[in-house]
């Protein structure tokens, strides 16, 4: 199911990453796509978004307005997009795809250094000069 969703999730992500691209706006699309995905994480709204009771307008509603101005108006079609299609679940996935994109746009590596001890400044920076 995880493979799934990612699989889903990757033209999503490649086209928000795209526009955010194009119009210079990297860090406001992560910092949308990240609340987006907050919010999607809380139990009573994802109740909310599973019910049959609900529209697709109620849903859009609903996000829209726990939203409220944190997003723009595309961050907003971008939720009316997922909801129509039925997608809304996959925002996590479509928010940790845009950032993999987004630090190789940048050339940045996120890495974990596990050590049996603490390292030092010196061992730090050779590992980050090693990197670079």
């Amino acid at each position: 199911m995880a493979q799934e969703a990612s699989t889903i999730a990757r033209p999503y992500a490649e086209a928000v990453f795209d526009r955010a691209r194009e119009t210079g706006s990297l860090d406001q699309w992560s910092d949308m796509l990240a609340f987006i995905a907050a919010i999607m994480q809380d139990d009573t709204l994802k109740e909310l978004v599973n019910n049959p009771n609900m529209t697709d307008a109620q849903i859009t509603e609903l996000v829209l307005d726990i939203a409220g101005d944190r997003l723009s108006e595309e961050g907003a079609n971008l939720v009316r997009l997922l909801v129509e299609n039925d997608r809304l679940g996959i925002v996590p996935q479509v928010a940790q795809q845009f950032e993999d994109l987004k630090s190789r746009e940048q050339g940045r590596l996120d890495v974990l250094v596990t050590t049996a001890f603490p390292l030092s400044e010196a061992q730090s920076g050779i590992i980050a000069d090693a990197l670079k």
